[in-house]
């Protein structure tokens, strides 16, 4: 059994919750292997961190995690992106992830992991503390 937090920006993004299992997901590490539910170490918690690479808040999530290194040693923290691989890879080098062995980088090549996760919404660079939904509609996050 595997506890489960599912955060973006600091902020849970759940419709509902899941119990004690995760939905089946997959994301591509950035070397291109897939990595799904089936990766996670069933005795360890998971952190998911839906995230834009471009979004301030999201940089801060990152920076907190990093801050924090002792806390999250027995966790896996896997930080997920819509955005291209480059992207996601740039983000990767300029706060030296790979030093950090509980963090996963993934892809969500498929642009389908906030529907997975049933999120509401999700960060976006362009509107600061306002979150877009999948229907384009921006929300307020107070």
């Amino acid at each position: 059994m595997l506890p489960i937090i599912l955060v973006g920006v600091a902020t849970l993004y759940l419709s509902g919750i899941f119990g004690n299992s995760i939905p089946s997901f997959t994301g591509e590490r950035l070397d291109g292997r897939t990595y799904t539910k089936e990766n996670l170490r069933p005795d360890l918690p998971v952190v998911f961190c839906y995230i834009d690479v471009m979004c301030e808040e999201c940089k801060e999530l990152v920076r907190q995690i990093i801050a924090h290194e002792e806390s999250f040693k027995s966790t896996q923290v896997i930080i997920i992106s819509p955005q291209e691989s480059i992207m996601i890879g740039g983000f990767q080098n300029n706060f030296e992830l790979k030093k950090y062995p509980f963090i996963t980088i993934l892809n969500d090549r498929f642009k389908n992991f906030d529907t997975v996760i049933k999120a509401q919404r999700f960060p976006t660079p362009e509107h600061g503390s306002d979150r877009m939904g999948r229907d384009g509609t921006l929300y307020e996050i107070a």
